[in-house]
């Protein structure tokens, strides 16, 4: 009887050796999926964020004769800007503070963005400082100030870009 219990435990650990053997393996299993699935996310994020800022950019170029109209305005006091002026610094502050949003939000790459628009969102800002102060006494002094923030984020990323070149 001594002989059978015996075996009995020498059985019963080996099971439990196996049973142990085999739910390590299989939490090592689970490890690399979990590794795997952390890799899919990533790229899944960064090709959402690669196609966010197409969108963008895409975007952009759809107000590009606001911008140039904006651009247009370097120097010219505020009270002199027409109707179409005023439109078109309403459009383009109201677009980069919707980008700012995505850029502060990292929805959008920042630092790519910033290297396509290195001039444009600075020169924009810059410009339309009259008419954001005067919307901002008008609404709230936070309006539209994810504009701020991006012009603050493409300044910071640009500081020492050299081009494309």
């Amino acid at each position: 009887m001594d002989l059978l219990i015996a075996w009995a435990q020498v059985l019963a650990t080996a099971l439990v050796a196996a049973t142990l053997y085999v739910g390590w393996r299989q939490a090592k299993a689970m490890e690399l999926q979990l590794a795997i699935t952390r890799e899919q996310v990533a790229d899944l994020q960064e090709t959402r964020s690669r196609q966010q800022l197409y969108e963008v950019l895409a975007s952009l170029v759809d107000i590009r004769a606001d911008i140039e109209r904006v651009i247009s305005l370097d120097g010219k006091a505020l009270r002199a800007w027409t109707e179409e002026e005023r439109r078109s610094a309403y459009t383009v502050c109201a677009k980069l503070h919707l980008v700012g949003i995505l850029v502060v939000e990292k929805l959008v790459p920042e630092r790519l963005f910033s290297f396509a628009w290195y001039w444009g969102v600075p020169a924009c800002f810059r410009i339309l400082q009259p008419y954001l102060a005067e919307l901002r006494a008008d609404r709230d002094s936070r309006y539209f100030s994810a504009f701020d923030a991006l012009n603050r984020r493409v300044l910071e990323q640009t500081r020492d870009f050299a081009g494309w070149a």
